[in-house]
């Protein structure tokens, strides 16, 4: 499924700027209009899907969680092209959406008076509304063989917690070193985050684990946007945090490093809309800890 940028009398069928598809693999995948083509998640039987755009960022959202958030500027008007019908001989549910009419031109944008009244319009290709525009579909049954892990998210943050434990017992080794290996991007990124931790406090084998040969570098930034109450009261600067890389690029934690307290949360949430070219480790992407500056200026 896709949102697609509409340009007025347009004659062709657009081409997808936000798209979700589902690999045969078991891997959810978000590819957009400048050529990026990353993995976000792994899917089974029942997930939910959702492409939408949330004050002005399109989000793709699995079962009611957002995976990633785009860096991309969103432009009006949006097309829903058709949901995929079947992957790798799975069906896939969703609503009728037979894709962009030839010829026949978007229906016509809410006025500015009905989006802020709540009004909308809707058919099967298209949808408008305060938030913008969104398309779904669930799967109705798992790739085969591929079969997913626990919930990624409640993984990843077990793997994170065993930062807190000083030192780390033999389980937490073993959920470590478990980790380390784990097919799935993130829980193998949040043991990184671990061994960072442990190397940075002068464990010389957590430092082998965790050494690249070329650093994780930002690909696009999302700017911040200014609190009204720091910008009332002039507060300025750079926040420093340590970020979280996996190794298809995706930031997957951060944590504030060096602290403007106004400021700290929305440097947190530019952050996170990130996108980084991973670090790489023999030839082969690999996940890191970088830190990065988010500055906020009034003038």
């Amino acid at each position: 499924m896709a949102l697609s940028f509409v340009a007025d009398g347009q004659p062709e069928p657009p081409l997808p700027d936000f798209a979700l598809y589902l690999s045969e693999d078991g891997k959810v995948r978000v590819r957009e209009g400048d050529g990026s083509d990353r993995e976000v998640a792994e899917y089974r039987a029942g997930d939910e899907f959702e492409i939408g755009v949330r004050s002005g960022v399109a989000q793709y959202i699995l079962n009611g969680q957002v995976l990633y958030e785009s860096v991309r500027p969103v432009r009006y008007s949006l097309a829903v092209l058709s949901c995929v019908a079947e992957i790798a001989g799975n069906p896939v549910s969703g609503p009728p959406l037979p894709g962009w009419p030839f010829g026949s031109g978007p229906p016509p944008a809410p006025t500015r008076e009905e989006l802020e009244a709540g009004a909308w319009f809707a058919s099967p290709e298209w949808s408008w509304n305060v938030e913008g525009i969104s398309a779904s579909g669930t799967t109705a049954s798992s790739p085969e063989p591929a079969a997913r892990p626990a919930a990624p998210s409640a993984r990843v943050a077990e793997v994170l917690d065993l930062a807190k434990e000083t030192p780390i017992g033999p389980h937490g080794q073993q959920s470590l070193t478990s980790a380390l290996a784990d097919k799935d991007a993130d829980v193998q990124a949040a043991a990184i985050w671990v061994l960072a931790g442990l190397a940075e406090g002068g464990d010389k084998n957590a430092a082998a684990e965790v050494e690249t040969d070329a650093p994780a570098t930002p690909l696009e930034k999302a700017k911040g946007q200014y609190p009204p109450e720091a910008f009332v009261k002039k507060i300025q600067g750079d926040v420093i945090l340590d970020v979280l890389v996996s190794r298809t690029g995706r930031v997957v934690f951060a944590r504030v490093r060096q602290s403007i307290p106004l400021l700290d949360e929305a440097a947190l949430k530019a952050v996170r809309r990130w996108t980084f070219t991973p670090a790489s480790r023999g030839g082969v992407a690999f996940p890191s800890v970088t830190r990065v500056s988010v500055p906020f200026r009034i003038f």
